[in-house]
């Protein structure tokens, strides 16, 4: 039920998404030149897929999982971290977590 219930919060976001971006290309149609092209509202509109969304969310799990860390950890400690969230995200079914961490956080990079 409760992914059914975020599917259907995602479609109402979809189409709150092209309203706004049907006013968008409205105003911006009216008040354009006329040598400029005409805009559509898909083009205000960005799709992304549910990987993307994914990618992003885990990318943002891991920036605050070794930010939150005390300033005073050592490095050690902070690739023990890294060790334990790559461990997680493989446990999930990720392949490429070692990629995805690297590109949070290249200093930690081996």
């Amino acid at each position: 039920m409760f992914h059914a219930l975020c599917d259907r919060k995602r479609i109402r976001y979809k189409y709150e998404r092209l309203a706004h971006a049907i006013t968008a290309s409205a105003v911006y149609n009216v008040n354009r030149a006329k040598d400029s092209p005409v805009i559509q509202p898909m083009d205000f509109v960005v799709e992304k897929t549910r990987e993307q969304e994914e990618l992003e969310e885990i990318k943002k799990i891991i920036k605050t999982a070794i930010s939150a860390a005390p300033s005073g950890t050592s490095r050690e400690q902070l690739l023990k971290m890294k060790a334990n969230v790559i461990k997680s995200l493989n446990a999930r079914g990720r392949t490429d977590s070692e990629t995805v961490f690297d590109s949070c956080w290249p200093s930690l990079k081996e």
